[in-house]
């Protein structure tokens, strides 16, 4: 059996050099060096990590070893080897003086500190045992000690990998299965593995969390949403709190350390905890810098700004919910000649996909996808037919197409054979596209720089004479058509919606 086992998993970290050293001091060829397993708050430490190392130092077996001390959750054990005998000591102090009185006696013993807030100073501990240090990685907690001592030998945990969340899934099953809390007709290991990754995608491996009940998963992932709020929208912070997470109260809920190899020697990274938080992450990181860029493009205003900036920034701006709340105020419908003033989807506050997540640009060239509401789709192909990207609502009645337009031009008719493009390209690149295009309701929304010539009347669509009853003709006169002009107006609006801590 091996000595050490420090993963909480079973997996080997420092074995070799942490019973190398052991070995040395217990035979009086060396000095006992500290270590400190340093791993991410969450993931067995105190449960796994250091029940597994007082198991093994209790049959370690050289009989040298008289005593083993741990001290976990502000109280302590005495384990006397030779006697088979524990002690239990309710305050730490009156464990560690027992400790120096067997020092004074010349008995040899070695120390397990789980760090915790209740714990006694660690720099009270004797020096002459040797002693190991359970942390998370905050440093406040063993800085003074590896000061002091600076021989002190870090050994980093990883977190849980799958394979070690398959067993634990297991155990648990195989043990409510023993006990009669289920049956065994009634265990579903593949339906319970979906439903624990998708608890590790949202929260990371951490055991603590991803394998307890429902209530305190769903408190870990309102911690981590809140923590992601509270992150501000800069990419400097964001990459110095990451770095040093425990410099402040919350972040280090969206943090894990992680173990790498560098030039043969093992170093700690961090890493950003789980799928979502990454995802997260990345999303507020671009709307900031987006935030950014269209406040800054729409309040210059200038006719040397180029259309491409303003067709990047109008169709981005969309993702942005401080962006489409200002803009849905400022949109003029211009209707059929018989039709009444009517509001557009995105004027309903609580509309699925109303802001959208995610930017998906699409080409012909692959196999067909599945329209999606939440999604702003971009196409790859330029002079795409009739719009330059557009994306699906779920509000109140059929779901919704909204499609984006920009444009300079006061007159921007389009033409049958133009909206035949767009159907046909559509056709190719969506699932069901025939039966999408019949049952949902149709917006598009010409988006136009302060400098433009502002669009006043409903846009037609021409045709010939023949074509009475065409049906791209018809898809055309079902789509509502709405205006927007992105001046300072709008941008003053937008800013102090961004500004404002309500609107967040």
């Amino acid at each position: 059996m091996p000595y050490v086992t420090l993963h909480p998993g079973g997996r080997m970290c420092e074995r070799g050099t942490f019973k190398k050293n052991f070995d040395e001091w217990l035979s009086d060829r060396g000095y006992v060096h500290p270590f400190i397993v340093i791993g991410t708050p969450g993931i067995g430490k105190s449960f796994a990590t250091g029940s597994l190392l007082l198991y093994q130092l209790l049959h370690y077996p050289s009989e040298d070893l008289k005593v083993v001390a741990y001290f976990v959750s502000g109280k302590a054990y005495i384990f006397h080897r030779e006697d088979r005998r524990v002690v239990f000591y309710e305050e730490q102090r009156a464990a560690v003086r027992k400790v120096n009185e067997m020092i004074r006696r010349g008995i040899v013993g070695y120390i397990i500190f789980d760090i915790s807030e209740n714990s006694i100073h660690i720099m009270d501990l004797p020096y002459v045992w040797g002693i190991v240090l359970i942390s998370s990685p905050n440093v406040k907690k063993f800085h003074e000690f590896a000061k002091q001592r600076q021989d002190t030998l870090p050994i980093y945990m990883n977190c849980y990998e799958d394979a070690e969340f398959k067993a634990a899934l297991v155990l648990e099953r195989h043990l409510q299965v023993v006990n009669n809390q289920i049956k065994l007709e009634d265990v579903n290991l593949e339906s319970d593995w979906k439903v624990l990754k998708e608890r590790i995608r949202m929260i990371g491996p951490l055991p603590r969390y991803a394998l307890a009940s429902e209530a305190t998963y769903k408190k870990r992932v309102e911690e981590v949403t809140r923590a992601l709020l509270l992150m501000p929208d800069d990419f400097g912070y964001c990459m110095r709190v990451l770095a040093n997470p425990h410099e402040e109260g919350t972040t280090h809920k969206l943090v894990k350390l992680v173990r790498c190899e560098v030039k043969d020697k093992f170093r700690c990274r961090n890493r950003v905890t789980s799928i979502y938080v990454l995802k997260e992450l990345a999303k507020k990181l671009r709307q900031a810098h987006l935030r950014r860029s269209l406040i800054y493009y729409i309040l210059c205003g200038a006719r040397e700004m180029c259309a491409g900036l303003l067709e990047e920034l109008g169709l981005d701006a969309f993702m942005l919910r401080e962006a489409v709340d200002t803009l849905v105020e400022h949109f003029e419908h211009l209707p059929n000649e018989k039709e009444a003033k009517r509001e557009s989807v995105l004027s309903q506050g609580g509309a699925e996909g109303r802001v959208p997540t995610i930017i998906s640009e699409f080409a012909s060239d692959g196999p067909k996808q599945e329209l999606k509401t939440g999604r702003l789709y971009k196409p790859l192909i330029p002079n795409f037919p009739l719009v330059d990207g557009f994306f699906v609502v779920e509000g109140k009645g059929p779901k919704t197409i909204v499609l984006l337009q920009i444009t300079k031009a006061k007159e921007h008719h389009t033409n049958k054979t133009t909206v035949r493009e767009f159907r046909d390209y559509m056709g190719e690149v969506f699932e069901d596209w025939e039966n999408i295009e019949g049952s949902y309701s149709w917006e598009i929304i010409y988006i136009q720089h302060a400098d433009s010539t502002a669009i006043k009347k409903r846009l037609r669509c021409a045709s010939s004479r023949y074509a009475a009853n065409d049906t791209d003709l018809a898809l055309w006169d079902r789509i509502h058509q709405y205006q927007v002009t992105l001046n300072s107006d709008t941008a003053s609006e937008f800013i102090s919606r961004s500004s404002d801590p309500r609107e967040a």
